[in-house]
């Protein structure tokens, strides 16, 4: 009678009496591989991982803390209060030097100008430092003898005095050091300090501690 399917007890049963379970559609299995999905996220809070998405990691930034740039002082140029710009130098003498210890410069400042000055003080100004002042700056003599009267008096117009400053010397070549001197003046009821420049470097001197 061909192939009948017999019924009993809500089973099919095909002829041969064999036990087949229905089978699974695709749909079937998708839906039970999002559920275990679902339940993964529930119990652990992440998302699975995408594969195919990649955050290479962000570069950390940091405050550099740089050091301060180191500033060597500059030459002073503080303007003096004088007329005409009337005090100047006027003889330079050559220094006086063993070329390994002592260093002895003398300088002339003359007022050009046609009011009376009054020197309060001479001193060394020294912008790249190296050298040593050695005692206070003198006044009076010549080139060749220094004087070692005290600083200060009155400068006419056309008046000129020379003025001594004696420094130690640095173990290190002292050639590219400049020299100059911080004049303190009155002229009538105003007072101003000016750096006069002696030397601007000292290249052209021979001492013991540079090359040959």
């Amino acid at each position: 009678m061909g192939r009948e399917q017999l019924r009993q007890g809500g089973m099919d049963l095909d002829e041969g009496g064999n036990d087949q379970p229905p089978g699974l559609g695709s749909l079937a299995w998708v839906a039970i591989a999002l559920v275990a999905i679902v339940i993964g996220v529930l119990l652990t809070g992440h998302a699975p991982a995408d594969p195919k998405r990649h955050h290479p990691p962000q570069p950390t930034t940091s405050a550099l803390t740089l050091p301060a740039p180191t500033t060597l002082a500059e030459p002073t140029t503080a303007a003096v209060v004088l007329p005409d710009q009337g005090l100047t130098i006027g003889v330079l003498c050559a220094p006086i030097t063993d070329h390994h210890t002592s260093f002895i410069v003398t300088f002339e400042l003359v007022n050009t100008g046609p009011m009376d000055i009054t020197v309060i003080s001479v001193r060394p100004e020294l912008p790249l430092r190296g050298l040593r002042p050695v005692g206070p700056t003198t006044s009076g003599g010549n080139c060749h003898q220094p004087g070692t009267n005290p600083v200060g008096g009155l400068l006419s117009g056309g008046q000129k005095e020379l003025f001594t400053m004696r420094f130690r010397l640095p173990k290190a070549c002292p050639q590219a050091l400049p020299v100059q001197a911080a004049v303190s003046v009155r002229v009538g009821r105003m007072v101003g300090t000016t750096a006069v420049p002696v030397f601007s470097d000292l290249g052209s001197f021979r001492f013991d501690s540079c090359p040959a």
